[in-house]
């Protein structure tokens, strides 16, 4: 069960309801919001501005991560925010590393004037290079009020040591979900075509023997 959760957000609709799923998934846990800013790509500057960008950058997000506390605070609950400068898949990790996060939840994508839309390629980047695990939430948070947490959770299984955490992961983080393991054939041929009788149809068994093994 995770314990310090990371939560991303860009100031994005998407963003902030990966902060409702942890706090409705996780109510044991500590959670961490985290904005990055990169003033570098400010989009919003006018001429003869006060501000300087990385004043105005800094501005903005302190408004998300005000707007994290209140959201946390309608579910009773009290979050750790925290602002940092840079690139936002680098100082995501970075945290995850320097704060000994042990899970991020991350919108799917989102849309932000602070730099450009973040959430998406960042947070395909976070997932194949974090060295912990990761939710991605691609519900809006009306949607997820309206369905009981954790509800179905399906669990694509191959064999591999990968596969067999993330099932481990699922069934004892969500003990009360109903879990459905599947593992998909992948044939070196058509699966409609005729292959009783042939070589082709002794692959096709020795696939299906295989799939029996990890799904046993």
């Amino acid at each position: 069960m995770p314990q310090h959760i990371l939560v991303p957000l860009d100031g994005s609709a998407h963003g902030f309801a990966g902060l409702e799923y942890s706090l409705a998934s996780f109510p044991d846990a500590s959670v961490t919001a985290l904005t990055v800013v990169d003033p570098t790509r400010d989009h919003t500057a006018a001429v003869g501005a006060s501000e300087s960008p990385q004043e105005r950058a800094e501005n903005r997000g302190e408004e998300i991560l005000e707007r994290a506390a209140e959201r946390a605070a309608d579910h009773d609950r009290e979050i750790r925010t925290l602002l940092r400068t840079g690139r936002p898949h680098t100082e995501i990790l970075a945290v995850v590393t320097d704060d000994d996060i042990d899970h991020v939840v991350m919108g799917s994508h989102g849309e932000s004037p602070i730099t450009s839309p973040f959430l998406g390629h960042v947070s395909e980047t976070v997932i194949r290079r974090a060295p912990v695990s990761a939710t991605i939430v691609p519900e809006l948070a009306a949607a997820l009020h309206e369905r009981d947490l954790p509800g179905d959770l399906l669990i694509p299984v191959d064999g591999s040591e990968q596969a067999e955490a993330a099932l481990a992961y699922a069934l004892e983080t969500f003990p009360d979900g109903s879990h459905t393991a599947i593992h998909v054939l992948e044939l070196p041929f058509d699966q409609s075509a005729a292959v009783e009788g042939t070589d082709l149809d002794e692959i096709r068994a020795a696939a299906e023997d295989r799939a029996e093994e990890i799904l046993a």
